[in-house]
């Protein structure tokens, strides 16, 4: 008897330990619910079943455009995996066989959200391919944003700007859109994405030339997010033309250039208007359509009764569904800017709402329009101790569409606007440098902010400057000028050029001429050394002066210059010395150098030697590949050849020699007799000056310029060679 008891408690737990578990907020929800009450669930499942994603392809998972996307942060093999497959429709069908309904499923996080009681919650249990049960969280009403209508403005026009602004001019030009806007970048190129509460009011003439691409109501899972019922959707119109609405003299948004895809994940006529899988539906659709930006106004933190809310220590980049989303959002190349919170008055901690608590999310946070933080808005930092929000935009009475006139506007306060304008500036760098990768984007945007080197959990970066952040990957271009005299020979201009962005090598020049003609070009190309580019200007006539300039550009088309207002402002130097001939015969030569040269290389010196170059110290013969002045040199040629070379002149010349024999050679253009030659020490020559001339010796008494002498001293010392003496 005993025996059976212990074979049957081990069955029971065998059997308890294949049951999936359940979160222990759906524990609390049931205990609170009714038997036959309908829960919200998630159901995740442990694999995608026998679905193998080597039988898709790429452009089968995801559209040619979002796998481009990813191609900027994922290598060209891993663009897809098995998050891209779809759920397993054989989990779908035995979940729904015992279930309530199925709402939706994710791919991302092999999941299904169903309504189901607690009854069929436990047979759902037993099935072994599930991993877990949890709810779907469903959050309270945001705290209340004002807004109020505006009747007349006083205008704020300014006529630098090549767009007319209107009263909207304050929210763009804190963040230092307007020169973005006048260079011709505004958007164009970018996918946006803004999800909000429906946007009911797309007849608005600030929307008549915005470019929809796409759009779905993820609340009643239909296409069309601008048809909601009466009363709902006002706060999407406002967002949406925060970042991309155009009406001269009235609003201009960042980026209202930019390709838009509108969604609606938030039910105005619930208790609970927001369910975290609609948001995770949305972002999963538009990520797979290639978004590259998306902006969403909406925060997530307070569930509705009885279960229990997130806290401040849930905020901590890992906890939340929807920051988990957008976190993957971002490892696939979508740059995702979200509301930072209206939650400052709570006094946590933190303040955050999800996901502005994510990694890769940019928190914006809100400031009025002298700059100073609004005073509803969230602060951080988050719970694993990250600094948030990242930055900051206009959040206090900024300009918007009305959401019930077609022709009128509204003033209103909240992160939710801030968003988009931050949202703004990131599809308008994205505009101008469409190859970088969201971290990247952050980068630039939390680096060029007004508190980049003091920032807070108040402020974060600080107020964004657009056109800085566009800025902030331009080539940096560092050069050492020419300048003086040179030698009239090939003159090598060498620049360091670090850049992030890829340099189109077609763009980069040095420009050179003189008399302000620039009209000649040489191309810049790598050394081979780390970041290092030459270009070389061709020989120009002694007393020439040679002007120049630098010029670098990458793929998406920044250029610098150097100097910064070339080509008024350009480099320059003087062409000088002077040009001789080394006339060899066939046969071994013992030549010298006459001229102080640019360029000692025995190679460029000597281009046709059929023999090494041979100099002797420490009595011996050594190979030498970099010359010098003061030496004689042993060289062979197998004809009779003229050698130019261009240098400078010397008016006087010091050899330094070695005890024993010497080869040396004068540095001079004129000859010198050898009782003219001071010695240091004095009587340190012990013998005649040796030349060698046509295959024989001979004794001199006058050095020559080009040629080589033996000589032999007693003590190393000096040979002065001064003709004012």
């Amino acid at each position: 008897m005993r025996y059976i008891l212990v074979l049957i408690l081990s069955s029971l737990t065998t059997f308890s330990q294949t049951l999936a578990p359940i979160s222990l907020g759906l524990q609390n929800k049931i205990q609170s619910t009714t038997p036959s009450e309908q829960i919200k669930i998630w159901v995740y499942f442990k694999d995608k079943g026998t679905i193998d994603k080597n039988n898709y392809s790429v452009t089968e998972l995801i559209s040619e455009r979002a796998a481009q996307r990813r191609a900027k942060v994922l290598p060209s093999n891993k663009l897809i995996d098995e998050r891209d497959l779809p759920v397993n429709p054989r989990y779908i069908e035995q979940v729904s066989s015992k279930v309530s309904s199925i709402r939706y499923s994710s791919k991302w996080f092999n999941a299904l959200s169903c309504y189901a009681t607690a009854e069929e919650i436990e047979q759902l249990r037993s099935l072994p391919f599930i991993e877990k049960i949890d709810i779907v969280a469903s959050y309270g009403k945001k705290k209340t944003e004002e807004s109020f209508e505006i009747y007349e403005e006083s205008n704020d026009t300014n006529k630098a700007d090549s767009l007319n602004y209107g009263t909207s001019r304050k929210q763009v030009d804190q963040i230092n859109v307007i020169p973005l806007h006048n260079k011709g970048i505004r958007g164009q190129g970018v996918i946006v994405g803004v999800f909000d509460n429906g946007f009911r009011l797309m007849s608005h003439e600030s929307f008549a030339q915005m470019n929809i691409i796409a759009k779905y109501d993820f609340v009643d899972n239909d296409p069309y997010p601008d048809v909601v019922p009466s009363g709902a959707g006002d706060h999407g119109v406002n967002t949406l033309s925060t970042i991309g609405g155009y009406k001269e003299g009235q609003l201009i948004g960042p980026a209202y250039k930019a390709s838009y895809i509108i969604a609606r994940t938030e039910n105005d006529f619930s208790e609970t208007p927001v369910e975290e899988d609609n948001w995770v539906r949305a972002i999963e659709w538009a990520e797979s359509l290639g978004v590259d930006v998306t902006s969403t106004s909406l925060g997530y933190l307070t569930y509705d009764a009885p279960y229990t809310s997130w806290t401040w220590q849930n905020m901590d980049g890992n906890t939340t569904i929807i920051t988990k989303a957008a976190n993957r959002a971002d490892t696939l190349g979508v740059v995702v800017v979200n509301s930072a919170g209206n939650e400052a008055s709570t006094g946590t901690p933190n303040t955050l709402v999800a996901p502005a608590d994510g990694f890769g999310v940019i928190a914006a946070g809100a400031v009025d329009s002298n700059g100073v933080r609004s005073y509803f808005s969230s602060y951080g930092p988050s719970y694993d101790g990250r600094i948030k929000p990242d930055v900051m935009a206009m959040g206090t009475a900024v300009k918007v569409a009305s959401s019930s006139i077609v022709n009128g506007y509204s003033r209103v306060n909240g992160t939710s606007f801030s968003c988009p304008l931050t949202a703004g500036v990131a599809a308008l760098i994205l505009s101008a440098h469409p190859s970088l990768t969201p971290l990247q984007v952050r980068t630039a945007m939390k680096m060029t902010a007004s508190k980049w080197k003091t920032p807070d959990n108040y402020y974060g970066y600080g107020i964004l400057n657009a056109t800085a952040a566009v800025d902030y990957y331009k080539p940096y271009v560092y050069h050492t000028p020419l300048s003086g005299v040179k030698l009239n020979t090939p003159q090598n201009v060498i620049v360091t050029i670090n850049s992030v962005i890829s340099l189109d090598l077609n763009l980069c020049k040095v420009y050179y001429g003189t008399e302000n003609n620039f009209n000649n070009f040489v191309l810049l190309t790598p050394t081979g050394n780390l970041n290092e580019y030459i270009a070389t200007i061709p020989t120009f006539p002694i007393n020439s002066i040679v002007q120049y300039y630098i010029s670098v550009t990458n793929i998406d088309g920044d250029n610098v210059k150097l100097p910064a207002n070339a080509p008024t402002g350009f480099y320059s130097y003087t062409v000088g010395g002077t040009s001789m001939t080394l006339q060899t015969s066939p046969g071994w030569n013992l030549i010298s150098l006459p001229l102080i040269l640019d360029d000692y290389s025995s190679q460029i010196i000597f281009p046709t030697a059929t023999s090494n170059i041979y100099s002797y110290e420490n009595n011996k013969y050594t190979v030498k590949t970099t010359l010098q002045n003061g030496k004689a040199y042993w060289v062979k040629f197998n004809s009779t050849e003229d050698i130019n070379i261009s240098g400078f002149v010397k008016n006087s010349d010091t050899i330094y020699v070695q005890s024993g024999w010497n080869l040396i050679g004068i540095s001079l253009l004129y000859s010198i007799p050898v009782i003219n030659i001071i010695q240091e020490p004095t009587n340190n020559i012990i013998s005649n000056f040796y030349l060698y001339i046509n295959d024989h010796y001979e004794v001199a008494d006058t050095l020559l310029p080009k040629y080589g002498y033996w000589v032999k001293i007693k003590n190393a010392g000096r040979l002065i060679i001064n003709p004012s003496y």
